[in-house]
């Protein structure tokens, strides 16, 4: 069992037209009060996704923050918001 500090992954999703939405995710599940399970292989997988997605890309690791963020370009999500949101103005 280790004590490392968990990294963090940030992926910035691009909407495009200027709508940039954030999410942040650890693969980890709580086992108890202070205690995390860490699936290390699941870094690997995602990382391997992350790297070879072709709508990846600014991919990089914040040594200070311990965080791996990249922009994923979505611009279906404009769809997705026309969707939810009927009442707002897209133009």
């Amino acid at each position: 069992m280790s004590q490392a500090k968990i990294t963090v992954f940030n992926l910035l999703v691009d909407h495009e037209e200027g709508t940039i939405s954030n999410c942040m995710w650890t693969p980890t599940t709580k086992l108890a009060d202070g205690k995390s399970f860490l699936a290390v292989d699941d870094y690997a997988k995602i990382m391997l996704l992350l790297m070879t997605h072709p709508r990846v890309k600014d991919l990089e690791y914040n040594e200070k923050e311990n965080m791996i963020s990249a922009v994923f370009s979505a611009p279906e999500m404009q769809e997705v918001d026309r969707i939810e949101r009927p009442d707002e103005d897209y133009s």
